[in-house]
């Protein structure tokens, strides 16, 4: 059967014009077309979580290098852009739940001593906001949690969502 015979037994079967049939055969073909792509943008995301997790696990294994100080914040980002190849680390932060904290007190975070990517776990804290942090820091230490209403941008509502997550020691 040639194709001009087909497409005339389609045309007369499901009583469509050739217009209707060329809009069908375009949905179908992008809809194969977008099936056949989705198996590969999924393997795209667990290279990118993998990439995130060998990130993490230099950077803390940086940290512990320098006996058990941890390093400048910037130098530890430093390391997890380059083995990410410069991906954007915000779209992977987990923020903590107070739930988390109470489960292991080793899940809160130490407002001193944690790095950027630490800080954006809180709740309420973003890139821009954990680099406030560290900036602040430079400075001066925090003396108690609430300290951290001294920075620009959290106030009394912010802190009443992160204050079972933060620690100062």
């Amino acid at each position: 059967m040639q194709l001009k015979e087909i497409v005339n037994k389609i045309k007369s079967t499901f009583y469509i014009t050739s217009q209707e049939l060329y809009i069908i055969s375009i949905l179908l073909i992008g809809s194969l077309i977008g099936v056949l792509i989705q198996p590969i943008n999924n393997n795209d995301d667990i290279l990118i979580k993998n990439a995130f997790n060998i990130a993490e696990q230099n950077t803390e294994k940086s940290i512990e290098s320098n006996t058990g100080k941890t390093t400048d914040a910037t130098s530890a980002e430093l390391n997890l852009t380059e083995s990410t190849g410069n991906i954007n680390q915000t779209q992977q932060v987990k923020k903590l739940t107070a739930e988390d904290a109470y489960a292991n007190e080793s899940n809160k975070i130490n407002l001193n001593t944690a790095n950027k990517s630490e800080l954006m776990r809180i709740p309420g804290v973003g890139e821009k906001t954990a680099e406030k942090i560290i900036e602040f820091r430079k400075t001066q230490k925090f003396s108690s949690p609430s300290d951290i209403m001294k920075i620009k941008g959290i106030g009394t509502k912010k802190y009443e969502k992160m204050k079972e997550i933060i620690i100062v020691k």
